[in-house]
């Protein structure tokens, strides 16, 4: 996962170290949270944002897609369930699972 030129963000995929240091895929710290429950839910949403920024990017495409043109209802079902299969080990991450 890598910007494209439109976005201004440091490329995925971040992680959480030491509950409270969030670091990109080249170990450079993105953010440092509080080191409390709350700053350790906080570092685990802020790791999970570009995977969850990308997942709603696609969702948006597929959607415009689906709104220019006659749809195959069966690719369109297919293409849901793939999104919300990616979209569940993105919640686990920003849930701090």
């Amino acid at each position: 996962m890598s910007n494209n030129g439109n976005e201004r963000f440091t490329p995925g995929t971040w992680k959480v170290i030491d509950n409270c240091y969030v670091k990109d895929y080249l170990d450079y710290t993105v953010c440092v949270c509080k080191k409390s429950n709350e700053g350790n839910a906080n570092a685990a949403l802020i790791a999970a944002a570009p995977e969850m920024y990308w997942l709603i990017n696609e969702l948006i495409q597929h959607s415009i897609r689906i709104d220019d043109s006659v749809v195959d209802m069966d690719l369109v079902l297919n293409a849901w369930e793939d999104l919300v299969d990616r979209a569940r080990p993105i919640l686990k991450i920003a849930r701090g699972e």
